[in-house]
């Protein structure tokens, strides 16, 4: 499936591909025999793997995402944010891309600096190629 198949104007048909994406999970989403994109959660991609994987929103507040640093049971709820992160890792087979922005578009306006995930620093440096 591709946004030019959606309905309407084209500033419509992106935001109506992302909705329809953001429903499907992995193994529904292409077709075995041609080359494609896959937009995942981390939970949908479990049990998968690709060649390549690229992994977005490696910030903090996003991963671990903010919820975990509010949570009555803190360590567990970032304990956990962490098996995910891994699981996100380890679904690529040759080539993984751990992705952040520098800066985020805030609710109601403004850019707001964003920082490294805590879980990058984790990862072996021998392991890293920036």
């Amino acid at each position: 499936m591709i946004a030019a198949n959606f309905p309407g104007p084209a500033e419509e048909q992106l935001p109506l591909f992302l909705e329809y994406a953001a429903l499907m999970t992995g193994d529904e989403s292409a077709e075995a025999d041609r080359n494609s994109v896959q937009l995942l959660t981390c939970h949908a991609a479990k049990g998968l793997e690709w060649r390549a994987v690229f992994v977005t929103g490696c910030e903090d507040n996003l991963f671990p995402h903010y919820r975990a640093y509010i949570d009555p049971e803190r360590q567990e709820a970032i304990e956990e944010e962490r098996r995910l992160f891994y699981v996100a890792m380890t679904r690529a087979k040759e080539q993984l891309y751990l992705c952040r922005a520098g800066r985020r578009l805030r609710p109601g306006g403004g850019w707001q600096p964003s920082q490294p995930s805590p879980f990058l620093d984790e990862i072996p440096k021998e392991c890293v190629t920036w």
